[in-house]
């Protein structure tokens, strides 16, 4: 996904008269705007929703006669700019006005630019002639990324603060961003922020009691600063040998901070406890450990090994490959190389006693993502497109797809289905922007031990599936043995509603029940033995439940939160502990 910049860029040294327009337009149109301090005779604005709203700039030119400039980058792809004189749109920008639709030649004519309307504005003759290069149609293909162009096309203005967004300066990017600690925000902010100050407070009080009655152990943040923490996130694994969980801590993106591992354990203190792995790279993931949990895998160029008594790297594996899964009885590692696009996926087993390749397999069609290696060693579960399962027999190599899917053949269509939810015995289920027709998805997969069982995570609950059945489906996946949705009604209508999504199931065996997480953020529970179901544990702030596990002791339960989509660009990922025990008591056999 590439950039999204928008920035209003307003000619004038009067704070004051844009900020009452701003307040005016912020209200009109129930938006939020951070507005910057003047810098070389220019204000800048940053509307919300990376300023792609046209409309935004359009009524402050109706306020404000001065000279306006709203610039735009759409994912990188896209340069636009709109100038406003005298309170009217007096020229227009688009670098390709046929990216969502295709267009007429007079429209693509009408967003050509023509920056002789605004050369007063250029700081020389000269500036004139390298805007109208800049600009020119046939050099849509010199622009990797339209941010590029932006630039130039700030600075050949003139133009400061201008290259940023509401979400980016909120996140805390404003390198390149002059006079920040002089930037108010419209509306004002003093009771949101209040508020939120409160829910905060509220919301540690409420973490304590539940710390107080054992049922809640802590939670911990990325181990690095908040810039740094916001494109953060775990890979995580239970532990063997504490009873706790291993925990790989990288920034996803970028460059920062250095990646940690870490060991979680009772008592569930909040200093963490380092495992003394130095990586190799920036961004070491996949990781694995042996059921016996004396040797971790993790890919940090190509496969590593790390045996924890020795606490050094296994040099006798030299792999460009992946970690999969240990297998059962801890005598192979299953590993995949290739990246699917250059270099063909192969799957490789690797013997840990000889440390030697005793299989590879190449599938003949392209296998996705992996999602399980099955408990007997022959099959792994792999998802090649988001709504299909791919299985993957390592007797005979084929790799067999089944579809997941289930439209309701009866449903109306998509306007009368939105009108449906507004039926007030349903309004509540129903907030529009959470709602839609499309593709049922697998998000998350894991057998039973004695894979008899596969459990999905999907965009329309939990299913469980009989793992024979599966295997002899053609085509479609059989029907459920057991089918878990929260909001029903989404199926009967055929759409999908997030708070549907389920990201992650574990099993206990010895319970015979189902733990599930997703969107709503509360841990769900299925019991198979007689199809009981509710709400496990509803913890205080809740927010979209990534993923779920286990202990090695079936004590704890840790879950991955992140952050609800409105707050990611500004709040990191956190890894909770919850006593597994303590919920299950709570809940009743």
């Amino acid at each position: 996904m590439g950039a999204h910049f928008g920035s209003i860029q307003i000619r004038t040294d009067d704070v004051s008269s844009v900020r009452k327009a701003l307040e005016a337009v912020a209200k009109e149109t129930d938006c939020k705007l951070l507005v910057g301090p003047p810098v070389n005779g220019w204000i800048s604005t940053f509307p919300i929703d990376s300023g792609l709203n046209e409309q935004i700039s359009k009524a402050i030119a109706k306020r404000l006669s001065n000279d306006i400039f709203h610039l735009i980058v759409h994912d990188d792809s896209i340069f636009a700019y709109f100038f406003y004189r005298g309170g009217r749109l007096v020229d227009r920008y688009n670098s390709c006005p046929d990216y969502f639709d295709e267009v007429s030649d007079e429209e693509k004519e009408l967003y050509r630019g023509h920056p002789v309307l605004f050369q007063d504005l250029l700081p020389s003759p000269g500036t004139l002639t390298k805007l109208e290069a800049l600009l020119a149609p046939d050099t849509r293909d010199k622009f990797i990324y339209e941010q590029t162009r932006m630039r130039q096309f700030a600075k050949l203005l003139g133009l400061s603060n201008a290259l940023s967004s509401y979400e980016y300066l909120q996140s805390g990017e404003r390198t390149e961003i002059e006079g920040w600690n002089k930037f108010i925000h419209i509306p004002d902010q003093s009771a949101e922020k209040a508020a939120r100050k409160e829910a905060a407070e509220a919301l540690r009080r409420k973490k304590m009691e539940l710390k107080k009655t054992g049922l809640f152990c802590n939670e911990w943040l990325p181990p690095c600063n908040r810039k740094d923490a916001i494109f953060s996130i775990p890979d995580y694994c239970a532990d063997p040998i504490t009873g706790g969980f291993l925990v790989l801590w990288r920034r996803c993106v970028g460059f920062g901070y250095s990646p940690q591992l870490h060991c979680l354990r009772p008592p569930w203190v909040s200093k963490v406890e380092p495992m003394g792995v130095n990586f190799l790279t920036t961004s070491p993931d996949e990781l694995v450990i042996h059921p016996k949990g004396d040797l971790i895998a993790f890919r940090d160029k190509g496969l590593r090994l790390w045996n924890r008594s020795e606490k050094q790297p296994d040099h006798d594996f030299q792999l460009d490959a992946k970690p999969i899964a240990f297998s059962g009885d801890g005598e192979m590692l299953l590993c995949q190389s290739g990246d699917g696009f250059k270099d063909p996926r192969k799957f490789i087993f690797v013997s840990l006693k000889s440390k030697t390749v005793l299989q590879t397999v190449q599938p003949e069609f392209s296998t996705g993502d992996v999602l399980e290696l099955h408990p007997s060693n022959r099959f792994l579960l792999t998802r090649p497109t988001e709504n299909q399962l791919g299985i993957i027999d390592f007797q005979s190599s084929p790799l067999s797809k089944v579809v997941f899917s289930e439209a309701n053949p009866n449903a109306p269509d998509f306007m009368t289905a939105v009108q449906e939810t507004q039926q007030p015995e349903l309004r509540a289920h129903w907030p529009l922007t959470g709602i839609g027709r499309g593709v049922p998805k697998i998000m998350n997969a894991h057998f039973s031990p004695d894979g008899k069982l596969l459990f999905c995570a999907t965009t329309l609950g939990l299913r469980v599936y009989s793992w024979v059945e599966l295997l002899a489906s053609t085509g479609e996946m059989p029907k459920a043995k057991f089918s878990i949705t929260l909001i029903p009604e989404a199926l009967q209508l055929d759409l999908i509603h997030s708070d549907n999504y389920v990201y992650d199931v574990v099993f206990d065996e010895e319970k015979n029940r189902l733990l599930f997480s997703g969107i709503p953020g509360t841990i769900n529970f299925l019991n198979l033995n007689d199809g009981k179901s509710g709400i496990f544990i509803d913890p205080p702030g809740k927010s979209p439940m990534w993923k779920l596990t286990l202990s090695h002791d079936r004590k704890f339960i840790c879950c991955l939160c992140t952050p609800p989509a409105e707050d990611r660009n500004n709040k990191p990922p956190r890894l909770q502990v919850w006593d597994y025990q303590i919920a299950c008591k709570n809940v009743g056999p």
